[in-house]
């Protein structure tokens, strides 16, 4: 039986703990919406216990029950959580209700319309860097406000922007992205992120189609065939820079 319910992933190693909800059934396998805690479960799930904290709730109520638990303890601010935001919903779109997951979005956006950035004048994740290597970027807002943050990820998921068209931003390939504007500070990662300087091209933009297309080209990932790139982000949840040098070593 599918109902809403909130959960708790505890390590059993420090007691270290993660809150989320979910709409689906207790036993179908669901851990979690955060890809950051997902893939620190996995290198261990034996580590890790879940206790179920409310049960037989709509998907709004799970939803809101949640984001008022995060808000209460503040677990994006605490060292004894891996929620990186006090936010509920921000891996809804995965569910079988995008309309819910659409309006949660638009509220996040508008709670934070005309008010100045909360990371201005200070690093994002002060006191929860979770230990990863995180580049520095320097971002300006709509308000024209300039500041650092440490996790464009986590910042774009905030602020509903899209990393992909931020990094283009970065990389000097587009001017801005809903009116915001961003340039790579640092590179602990060893990725190439050479910034140029935008500039115009001076055409509208076309629509690519075929091999010149990204999005469409196939990949196997795992021993399962995608029909394009789009379907094996979409369904493994890789980007699609992940996806592309996946691809690039498949080809050696």
């Amino acid at each position: 039986m599918k109902y809403g319910f909130i959960y708790m992933w505890i390590s059993k190693s420090d007691n270290k703990k993660y809150i989320g909800s979910h709409y689906g059934e207790l036993t179908d396998g669901y851990v979690s919406s955060s890809n950051y805690f997902n893939e620190i479960y996995n290198n261990n799930p034996e580590n890790f216990e879940r206790k179920i904290l409310t049960i037989e709730l709509s998907r709004k109520e799970a939803l809101e029950k949640e984001q008022l638990l995060l808000c209460d303890i503040d677990a994006a601010n605490s060292s004894e959580y891996y929620n990186l935001n006090n936010y509920s919903g921000m891996g809804w779109s995965h569910h079988d209700n995008p309309e819910l997951a659409k309006i949660y979005y638009e509220r996040i956006s508008a709670a934070r319309k005309g008010k100045p950035s909360p990371h201005k004048g200070k690093s994002l994740w002060k006191n929860n860097r979770h230990k990863l290597k995180i580049d520095k970027w320097l971002v300006k807002d709509p308000n024209g406000n300039i500041f650092e943050i440490e996790n464009m990820l986590e910042f774009c998921k905030e602020n509903n922007l899209n990393p992909s068209t931020m990094s283009a931003v970065a990389r000097g390939k587009r001017q801005i992205h809903k009116n915001y504007w961003c340039k790579k500070l640092t590179n602990t990662r060893n990725i190439d992120y050479e910034y140029t300087e935008w500039k115009s091209k001076g055409h509208s933009a076309k629509a690519n189609y075929g091999e010149k297309n990204g999005y469409a080209k196939s990949i196997t990932v795992d021993g399962i065939y995608y029909g394009s790139m789009r379907e094996a982000s979409e369904y493994t949840g890789l980007s699609i820079y992940k996806l592309n040098k996946l691809r690039k070593q498949n080809e050696k």
